[in-house]
């Protein structure tokens, strides 16, 4: 039986937000949780759904959008990372083979997903505002706390106070 040192999580926003409002809040807390598992990773996949309508911190990962290069750039980072860990991997020719071979009935699947009878608003402009806010202030107090002791360390050797 494999064992895996890094941890990798799937998650379709899409079809959850638009299916399963309520479950949305379970699959935020899953990303947070894998998110702060040492060598771990997140992938999600858009479905249904534009990046701009994702909010934190589920906006934060690199999302995977319904389109074949793009899912194919999601099946590489997956692939690399099993060969970071020591797991059997695809060479990238045989990944690019499989891949070519099995999208066709992928995206066929997909396709035949049902439209939701309900479809969330799409979020609005003050919504992507505030989330844009707190992001900078967010980093804004990051670059705070790195700066602070480097100012302090010149001020004392430039022989100020």
């Amino acid at each position: 039986m494999a064992h895996f040192d890094r941890i990798g999580g799937s998650l379709c926003s899409g079809l959850v937000a638009q299916y399963a409002p309520d479950y949305s809040t379970y699959l935020h807390y899953e990303a947070g949780a894998i998110s702060n598992v040492a060598e771990a990773a997140v992938y999600t996949f858009l479905y249904k759904v534009d990046a701009i309508d994702v909010k934190p911190p589920l906006s934060r990962f690199q999302n995977t959008k319904f389109e074949k290069e793009d899912i194919f750039l999601l099946m590489q980072s997956i692939n690399d990372s099993l060969k970071l860990s020591g797991e059997t991997n695809l060479t990238l020719s045989a990944l690019k083979k499989n891949f070519d071979l099995f999208y066709p009935l992928l995206e066929e699947e997909l396709n035949k997903t049902p439209s939701p009878s309900h479809v969330k608003a799409k979020r609005t402009d003050k919504d992507i505002l505030e989330e844009l806010l707190n992001t900078v202030r967010s980093l804004l107090e990051i670059l705070m706390n790195v700066t602070t002791p480097f100012r302090r360390k010149l001020t004392t050797h430039s022989g100020r106070n």
